[in-house]
């Protein structure tokens, strides 16, 4: 009878013991584990104002990873730009291929510097570690201009004229202005010209701080008794004259 509550008592006490390690390895656990998937914070790209022709800085920024027994480990980082044509890397004929401009294993944020020569909106990939994340980079046209208009007269009846916008227009109604019957060469219907009248109008979108030229032949009409012919007298960018002191009526002599 002795030895039978002897081995129950003893039963309890392990059961007890047993109880009381089990929680305080739970509790190890909870306090050593990494965060869920879910919770995880995705890497991000941060950068300043973005100038066409300016350096500007590119940083990735990510939530540093841990190995197994808790200590850190730096991540590999990667940021590509879409670009068009081949790879020069590859034989293969290609309409697009990304370019690699950060390689690098850093701690919590990799930065670099690129310069972004065009105006325009750009595609861009990343990632530490899983999947790509792709973004789109706006990089706008920083530089200050005012508007110009002018022409250049080659001596062969043949002109050049300049426009520059000072800001974007879009379809913007581009119209020359020439002396009726005059014969005119340059301006074509196959790109987006037409005659009206005494005028050839086109509508196009105008980029800000673009030179813009069009080069044109014109053959006078000597019908009058005038000594010279009226061939060109305006040009207007949505019903305004740019027409300015150093751009006058231009003339050729019916002598």
């Amino acid at each position: 009878m002795k030895k039978i509550i002897y081995l129950f008592m003893f039963a309890i006490a392990f059961a007890g013991c047993s109880v009381e390690s089990l929680d305080s390895n739970e509790e190890f656990v909870i306090a050593d584990a990494k965060p869920a998937l879910e919770d995880e914070v995705p890497a991000s790209l941060s950068y300043g104002a973005l100038c066409a022709g300016d350096s500007a800085e590119f940083c990735v920024n990510f939530p540093q990873d841990y190995k197994g027994n808790g200590e850190t480990k730096t991540s590999l980082v990667k940021f590509e730009l879409l670009v068009e044509g081949d790879d020069p890397a590859t034989e293969e004929v290609e309409e697009e291929y990304y370019e690699e401009l950060l390689h690098a294993q850093e701690n919590t944020q990799a930065c670099f510097d690129h310069t972004f020569d065009m105006a325009q909106t750009y595609q861009v990939r990343y990632k530490t570690t899983g999947a790509w994340i792709e973004e789109e980079i706006v990089v706008e046209d920083c530089s200050d201009c005012e508007e110009s208009f002018s022409y250049t007269d080659h001596g062969d009846n043949s002109y050049t004229f300049y426009y520059t916008p000072a800001e974007d227009m879009m379809d913007a109604a581009v119209v020359f202005t020439f002396a009726q019957s005059t014969a005119i060469s340059g301006l074509e219907e196959i790109d987006g010209w037409y005659a009206s009248g005494q005028t050839m109008q086109k509508t196009m979108d105008l980029v800000s701080c673009t030179n813009y030229e069009w080069t044109v032949t014109l053959e006078k009409n000597c019908s009058g008794n005038s000594q010279n012919s009226n061939v060109w007298t305006d040009f207007k960018v949505n019903d305004v004259s740019k027409k300015n002191n150093n751009t006058p009526n231009l003339t050729q002599s019916c002598d």
